[in-house]
């Protein structure tokens, strides 16, 4: 296991997971904060702009970041074509953000939305203007510098700006602010860890063999951003940015956790991949590895949050969210299988089969529009159960693409399941009748919480001792001691 390709990728995971540890600590006190001095109508505005912002983003990056990222020989030349555009592009985006708001307004029948809108489409340029050095970052897996800059930029964004901004009565806009402020702060940042020429390009050979690869990233993730975020658009549009704040706050406090666990992966996987993208039997066993270490915490987590959305909203956003509790046991689960499928989707990019996954994003789509279809006349609990069968039929199709374009035998592939699956089933059995029977208790809330968190950590290292997870555990344990020793 301790190769240098191995060691290496091993030690960025580690330098992201100390970023995302820590910026997901102080997002945790963020939310906190912000969902008691806010209220729920703040959060589903600037959710609607944000559908709005995803919608351009990925015609205004082209797919450049992945390119430089998947690249085998990348030249200056082309490093200064992927600046050019991102440069241009974000610009050409922020000025329509700023002359089209009104059509946003419009879609979501909230002419509220307008003017937030157009302060957040500077958002474009911003990223335009980092999006090659992160790339150059991410490419050479070098991520301990990437670390402190992203918790430097979290804090003075969202913790000091953000929530200034909230005490001094700034509203929604405070809630615009922290984002575009975080963004600035590590876009400097991230050019000073990985400088490049600011020159720019204007020859086509140097951008071809960058949009050959790039512009499909970029339709598949438009797509993506399609299936992302018609649940936001039709809950806005329908059932209004109350309820969508509800919505948006519950899938908050689950993607919150899960983004940076898969995010902070899959950012060191997709570099470590595309490195060894034709050594079909090394590709194969080390994605087996990934899937199966991945769902080993995935699998026990979602179901933990689920059985406790109750105790987890209310510490975390206060009583006046209550509506999210149900939601948040409902997104649990499908975000949990979303993210699982991403780790494959990565897999899928690093391997190039673009086209495999654009006709399962396509289809993910229209399966998801019929289920929404169907699901409208039961409201947003409707919705919810609705991406959760969507999000289980699509990662069954990434499944179906991996089994035969990597060769896995289909009882293989299912049997790295088998341990995160039987420790999820038997966490439920045990702490759903638990906490019900805790939640009758007449005793101190504060008490309460502290007897549920004892009673999850003594079962869960129970079920971690069972013989079916002795491998993982080993192999979660061998990871730890290359990561504590440091690189070489």
């Amino acid at each position: 296991m301790e190769d240098s390709s191995t060691q290496k990728t091993i030690q960025g995971i580690k330098w992201s997971y100390i970023s995302t540890i820590a910026t997901a600590v102080m997002q945790v006190g963020y939310t906190a904060v912000m969902s008691r001095l806010l209220n729920p109508a703040d959060f589903g505005l600037v959710a609607m702009g944000g559908v709005v912002l995803r919608f351009g983003q990925y015609f205004a990056q082209m797919g450049m970041g992945s390119a430089v990222v998947q690249k085998k020989d990348l030249t200056q030349e082309n490093i200064s074509a992927a600046f050019t555009s991102s440069i241009f592009l974000g610009l050409i985006f922020s000025l329509l953000t700023i002359v089209l708001a009104p059509l946003g307004g419009y879609l979501f029948k909230n002419n509220d939305l307008i003017p937030v809108l157009r302060l957040m489409g500077l958002s474009f340029f911003i990223s335009g203007f980092s999006l090659t050095s992160l790339a150059l970052i991410r490419r050479s897996i070098e991520f301990k510098a990437l670390a402190f800059s992203e918790i430097f930029a979290f804090g003075v964004g969202y913790l000091v700006i953000g929530i200034g901004s909230a005490l001094s009565g700034q509203g929604v806009w405070s809630l615009v602010y922290a984002s575009l402020s975080q963004s600035t702060i590590l876009a400097g940042l991230t050019y000073l860890i990985r400088r490049h020429e600011l020159k720019l390009s204007f020859h086509w050979a140097d951008y071809k063999p960058l949009l050959s690869f790039g512009s499909k990233v970029s339709i598949i993730s438009f797509l993506e951003f399609l299936g992302g975020s018609l649940d936001t658009f039709l809950i806005g549009r329908y059932f209004g940015n109350e309820k969508l704040g509800f919505y948006n706050r519950a899938q908050m406090l689950i993607n919150l956790p899960l983004t940076y666990l898969i995010t902070s992966f899959s950012r060191v996987l997709f570099p470590s991949l595309s490195q060894m993208q034709d050594d079909q039997e090394i590709l194969k066993q080390r994605i087996l590895f990934i899937l199966k270490i991945i769902s080993a915490v995935l699998f026990p987590f979602v179901a933990l949050v689920s059985i406790f959305s109750r105790d987890i909203v209310t510490i975390i956003l206060g009583d006046k969210w209550i509506a999210s509790i149900s939601l948040l046991s409902i997104l649990a689960y499908a975000s949990g299988v979303d993210f699982l499928k991403h780790i494959i989707a990565v897999l899928f990019e690093a391997k190039g089969l673009l086209i495999e996954k654009f006709a399962l994003q396509s289809s993910y789509i229209i399966i998801l529009g019929l289920f929404f279809y169907l699901a409208y006349p039961f409201g947003v609990i409707g919705f919810g159960i609705a991406l959760l069968f969507a999000q289980f039929i699509r990662f069954i199709g990434f499944s179906i693409i991996l089994i035969k374009r990597i060769n896995i035998p289909p009882f293989e592939y299912l049997k790295i399941y088998y341990p995160s699956f039987a420790s999820m089933i038997i966490l439920t059995m045990i702490l759903v009748p638990i906490n019900y029977l805790l939640n009758l208790l007449s005793i101190n809330y504060g008490l309460l919480i502290t007897v549920k968190i004892i009673a999850i950590c003594i079962l869960t290292m129970s079920v971690l001792s069972l013989k079916f997870n002795q491998e993982i555990k080993q192999t979660i344990t061998e990871i730890l001691r290359i990561m504590l020793k440091g690189e070489k």
